[in-house]
């Protein structure tokens, strides 16, 4: 299994065409986007591939990105998500939400947290959650 991890593309459309680009090459099965999208034609650059979306602080067309998720075959971006994938249970949120993001940490319930919001790479384990901030894309 290969995911492919990106966050806060601000509408930067040469940063994610060259993110989705590099994706492509190393043959990614599933796409997670962590927030600040930036706009709903960044969207459609993950047309035909398997992704998630989450909303960050920045996202302001929250339709426009939803429907757009709808169009391109995805599931529409909310807020935060979780799901598993490959048996593996994830949770998704930008990380400006501290309650949120504190609570899916504590809860022992995902394997992995993904997270964007602060432009920077993290990553180490909170217990047994792997938590992963792949910095921003730009």
């Amino acid at each position: 299994m290969r995911i492919g991890i990106l966050s806060d593309t601000h509408d930067d459309s040469h940063m994610t065409r060259r993110a989705v680009e590099l994706f492509k090459r190393r043959k990614v099965d599933f796409i997670i986007h962590a927030g600040d999208i930036g706009s709903s034609e960044i969207i459609g650059m993950f047309s035909g591939m398997n992704a998630r979306f989450v909303l960050g602080n920045c996202d302001t067309d929250h339709d426009g990105i939803r429907e757009e998720c709808v169009c391109a075959g995805l599931e529409p971006a909310s807020r935060s998500t979780s799901f598993e994938f490959e048996d593996k249970r994830f949770f998704v949120c930008h990380g400006d939400d501290c309650s949120h993001y504190r609570e899916a940490v504590t809860s022992g319930n995902y394997d992995y947290l993904i997270v964007g919001h602060t432009h920077e790479f993290a990553a180490s384990h909170k217990g047994s959650t792997l938590v992963i901030n792949p910095g921003a894309v730009t």
